[in-house]
């Protein structure tokens, strides 16, 4: 996944800074664009308002969605990106939910469905 990008839609300063340390640690050198709103981060992915000039043909390989974001929040952005041709999944796309609840992280791609422990919910 060298050279690809990950988007990272995050208004939680503390919460960027933890999940940029992770991906370091785990030597993933990916370029990762940071946007803190669901209006930033559809502006970056439909290259609209201060995207306009992006390069429309390059879409993230990996989306870090929060669910609780200002303006738009996640789960409204996870909609509109299933909604959109060039975004919805389908061969080259694959969505998957990840939501912590307790002690368990609930994750969910298409039909399948697993419970797995988190060492680090909230």
């Amino acid at each position: 996944m060298k050279n690809k990008i990950i988007l990272l839609v995050e208004d939680n300063p503390d919460d960027v800074e933890l999940t940029l340390l992770s991906l370091k640690k785990h030597n993933i050198s990916n370029e990762v664009v940071i946007t803190r709103d669901g209006v930033e981060a559809l502006d970056y992915l439909f290259t609209t308002g201060a995207y306009a000039d992006r390069d429309k043909s390059t879409l993230p390989a990996v989306i870090l969605l929060d669910l609780k974001l200002p303006k738009i929040d996640g789960l409204e952005v996870l909609r509109r990106l299933r909604a959109d041709e060039r975004t919805k999944p389908g061969r080259d796309n694959d969505i998957m939910e990840t939501r912590t609840t307790n002690h368990h992280v609930i994750k969910r791609s298409h039909s399948h469905l697993s419970i797995i422990k988190n060492h680090h919910a909230r």
